[in-house]
């Protein structure tokens, strides 16, 4: 069989920073390696200022981006009726899937959509062009089974041929609201165990120009659900002799977070560094702390820190709390005092964080590029059959 030609649609790709992006970049990176080429549609960051090629080309992969209203709407749409968030991301990019189509169809064997928001035209434009659909669940959606919203999204999944799910959690989301689950695959997400490995701490911290003390990690988006406020707030609770590291891209509690650097010397701001920078950060850093407000599937951030040697403190309620083990994570409630007290068992125990630091290169290992084959054998099952 030739090679597959997948045409990815997502609204979010890089150089925007954030765990889709993170998946994509990985996708891919695994899917050229193994000679399938792949287009992906999207739009230019539309959350903070940096920009990407329009139409960028590589081998075995075309990414095209369009530009398209910027600024902080997609992060105060996420915490209204997902209808708004619909509308701002979807219509758009719909035509432009319609004109690559009406252009490429030759070209494209499946059409990947990365969401329900732009699932919906896939599936619309899949009986027109006859190209089988998969979408891929990026977040748990906690439905109201009897509302619109859950009327659509079974409508949507119906229509596609397979759904990949993060999560066990994200299926049964989707089997409670009537979906066959035979049409449902349930993948993980994997890390790049060549690029996010341990090295010395002391040694790492020294290339960084760091000083050679216990230091906690926060890196995510700068938007109120990621949690960054109760991180820093956690961090003060705690007593002299540790430092904070702070990574995140533009966001509306940047602001809040350089207030924080200028008036704790011990609180550092590094701003938005690239995926493949984050690494030597992981492995400087003592322990990542992740204090999502909101469910969602495993955060790629986890499983890069745990990769490199780090522990990380977890608030995330969603599926993370029963992927992470005790041995390598602790999974607490959302509250400084908690998250505090698991800084300071970690930076006076050495002994404890010493064990969960190998422990945690383990647990990484069962998440390596091998689960990637998950999506392909998706990809050649739906070709073949088509």
């Amino acid at each position: 069989m030739s090679r597959l030609r997948i045409l990815i649609l997502t609204p979010a790709f890089r150089p925007n920073l954030g765990g889709v992006e993170t998946h994509l970049t990985d996708l891919t990176e695994h899917l050229a390696k193994n000679d399938y080429f792949s287009y992906v549609l999207t739009y230019q960051p539309i959350t903070v200022s940096i920009k990407g090629l329009g139409v960028e080309k590589k081998k075995n992969l075309e990414v095209h981006r369009y530009s398209w209203f910027s600024g902080n709407y997609f992060n105060i749409f996420v915490n209204w009726h997902p209808i708004f968030n619909f509308f701002y991301l979807t219509p758009y990019l719909a035509v432009r899937l319609f004109l690559f189509l009406l252009t490429h169809h030759s070209k494209v064997d499946l059409i990947h959509a990365i969401g329900l928001s732009v699932a919906m035209p896939a599936v619309v434009f899949k009986r027109v062009f006859k190209k089988p659909v998969i979408m891929t669940t990026e977040t748990l959606f906690n439905f109201n089974s009897k509302s619109l919203f859950a009327g659509v999204a079974k409508w949507v999944v119906e229509n596609t041929d397979i759904l990949l799910a993060q999560s066990e959690q994200s299926k049964k989301e989707f089997v409670d609201l009537g979906v066959n689950p035979k049409k449902i695959v349930v993948f993980s997400h994997w890390v790049d165990l060549n690029l996010f490995k341990p090295t010395d701490k002391s040694v790492a911290k020294k290339r960084l120009g760091w000083e050679n003390k216990f230091t906690v990690l926060y890196v995510g988006r700068l938007i109120p659900e990621k949690g960054v406020r109760l991180a820093i707030g956690a961090f003060e609770k705690v007593a002299n002799g540790c430092q904070m590291k702070i990574i995140g891209s533009e966001g509306p509690e940047e602001e809040f977070v350089k207030q924080k650097a200028v008036q704790n010397s011990n609180i550092d701001f590094l701003g938005s560094k690239s995926y493949r920078e984050l690494a030597k950060y992981y492995q400087a850093a003592d322990v990542l702390v992740y204090p999502a407000l909101y469910k969602e599937d495993m955060a790629y951030v986890l499983l890069d820190a745990l990769s490199c040697g780090t522990p990380v403190i977890n608030t995330n309620p969603g599926s993370g709390v029963y992927a992470l083990s005790e041995d390598v994570a602790f999974v607490v409630k959302p509250y400084e005092g908690e998250i505090a007290d698991k800084i300071e068992l970690l930076m006076k125990n050495s002994k404890l964080a010493g064990s969960m630091s190998k422990q945690a290169r383990r647990f990484a290992t069962r998440f390596g590029d091998r689960l990637a084959k998950i999506i392909t054998d998706v990809y050649d099952k739906l070709v073949r059959s088509a």
